[in-house]
């Protein structure tokens, strides 16, 4: 039976975040619902999944804009950004995890974007 995830969850080296639906093996689904990292769904198509899967990120983007994110905030900065646009992360999540998640659920332009830019002076 399918899970959604509720919390970013790392599995063979691949990062699934909030709302991704997976089918694992019974006993893996079993613990990520009994620790609270996943709930049960009927079938996939009762979700939706909305962020594309951790491979299909070009990797020249992600450096990109990691490399970006780093240079335009600190991890207390970062947190505070990207919470304000809805990304969703662990509130104890390094600052590579809450880049990592920014770029994962497409919001990058919004945290890089200069607000200043269309203020005359």
């Amino acid at each position: 039976m399918p899970i959604e995830l509720l919390k970013r969850v790392r599995n063979n080296k691949k990062v699934f975040v909030p709302g991704d639906v997976l089918e694992m093996t019974q006993k893996e689904e079993e613990r990520l619902v009994k620790l609270k990292y996943a709930r049960k769904v009927k079938t996939v198509a009762e979700t939706k999944v909305i962020n594309p899967p951790a491979d299909e990120v070009d990797p020249k983007y992600y450096a990109e804009a990691a490399a970006d994110l780093k240079a335009a905030y600190n991890r207390n900065q970062l947190a505070e950004a990207a919470e304000s646009v809805g990304v969703e992360f662990d509130p104890k999540a390094k600052v590579d995890d809450i880049i990592d998640a920014v770029i994962r659920e497409g919001k990058v332009d919004e945290l890089l974007t200069d607000d200043d830019e269309d203020v005359e002076r």
